[in-house]
């Protein structure tokens, strides 16, 4: 029963979802933070947790997920320069946000970014938050193990020390880190706006509740025009029904514009009044449908909207009807996917969006998802490969 209370502790207090991790890694995680901690059983960890705020960030930071590394997703990185050209001709800053920021190193690889792009100090501000105060202490040290870098040359803004690696003293006061709690708001009180959030690989580890308040913070915080960057198993646009993919680099996100206001509804004129003004050649109100309200209630339109309404099943029986009808709609086994992977249908949706790209191949954003998802399977080699293509794509487009 201790067992259950500390993962419904998980639950209500970083909103994370048991299904995630697995049952087996979750156990292992489990045993492992009660040994870390030294507790004999789950009732005496559990115990500590629930009386104790020490024991329970502890507790927090024995269990969140810190894998990370310096330039991960390199081709997001490049996404950032293009935003930070565009935000300093047009307003002369830019803002930034790594949520969560882990130890650092997603941070740190923003500042070098924009640095190695010639901003100068007083033109951008970033801001890193996480859950877990070791891996913000971690941030702050700014000191890195080799194996950061991946096997990449060290960027000239960081120097050989004792421990391998330290971000230069002189840059560490550029970005400021700060512990918040996105499932239950601590520390994330004040007004923030950011051109640019960096939120990889967070929501996979959340339930669905905790997924749509993290979305909707994300919303709030991003400046009219801003660009949200996901991980490699998070398509947004199907999370969220004012995320649309960015065309310019995977896995990136832009809200929505809003839609115009429909124009006021046209007077109807009857016959009598009419026939008294010879001058209206033709009725202002027909009975004829717009041509686009066909548009409005065709099965890809009611599969989105079904999506966007969390109802996946639905939205795939009718995806899977619409295909079988008409096998040779790409944007059809495009949304196939998209919804597969949210149901975890991977296999599924591995070859829909392979589908989708065999019947029109110029789809960069298809390319990019198809590679995240062969990365969530295992696949690296194929993952590579299809990111080398994106990347071929985009330049031949530019």
């Amino acid at each position: 029963m201790s067992r259950a209370a500390l993962i419904d502790w998980l639950q209500q207090r970083l909103g994370f979802e048991p299904e995630s991790l697995g049952a087996r890694l979750l156990d292992a995680s489990l045993d492992d933070a009660r040994a870390a901690l030294g507790h004999a059983d789950d009732a005496a960890l559990a115990a500590a947790v629930s009386q104790s705020p020490a024991a329970a960030q502890a507790f927090v930071d024995a269990m969140v997920v810190g894998e990370t590394w310096f330039f991960r997703h390199p081709e997001q990185f490049e996404a950032l320069r293009r935003e930070a050209r565009r935000c300093v001709a047009e307003q002369g800053h830019l803002r930034v946000l790594s949520l969560p920021c882990a130890s650092g190193e997603e941070a740190w690889s923003i500042l070098f970014t924009l640095l190695d792009e010639g901003l100068g100090v007083g033109q951008f501000s970033i801001l890193g938050i996480d859950v877990s105060q070791q891996a913000l202490a971690l941030a702050r040290k700014a000191t890195y193990r080799p194996s950061a870098l991946r096997g990449q040359a060290p960027p000239l803004w960081l120097h050989p020390c004792a421990e391998g690696w330290c971000v230069d003293p002189e840059w560490r006061q550029q970005v400021i880190f700060r512990h918040g709690n996105i499932a239950t708001g601590e520390g994330l009180s004040g007004a923030l706006s950011f051109d640019v959030i960096f939120c990889r690989n967070l929501l996979i580890y959340l339930h669905a509740e905790a997924r749509t308040q993290l979305l909707r913070q994300l919303l709030d915080w991003l400046a009219p025009g801003g660009l949200i960057l996901a991980g490699q198993a998070e398509v947004l646009s199907s999370l969220h029904p004012e995320l649309v993919a960015d065309a310019d680099a995977p896995l990136a996100y832009r809200r929505r514009p809003p839609r115009a206001a429909p124009p006021p509804p046209r007077e109807r004129v009857s016959p009598t009044r009419a026939a008294l003004n010879p001058l209206r050649a033709t009725p202002l109100v027909t009975n004829a449908a717009p041509p686009e309200a066909a548009a409005r209630h065709s099965p890809l339109t009611d599969a989105r909207i079904l999506a966007d309404r969390g109802d996946l099943a639905a939205a795939r029986a009718l995806l899977q009807r619409h295909v079988e009808a008409q096998a040779e709609d790409a944007a059809a086994w495009h949304l196939l996917g998209l919804v597969d992977i949210g149901l975890g249908q991977l296999e599924a949706a591995d070859a829909a969006l392979g589908r989708s790209l065999y019947l029109d191949p110029a789809q960069p954003e298809v390319l990019a998802q198809r590679a995240a998802l062969a990365q969530r399977m295992g696949a690296g080699e194929l993952a590579t490969r299809l990111r080398g293509q994106w990347l071929r794509m985009r330049e031949a487009q530019s």
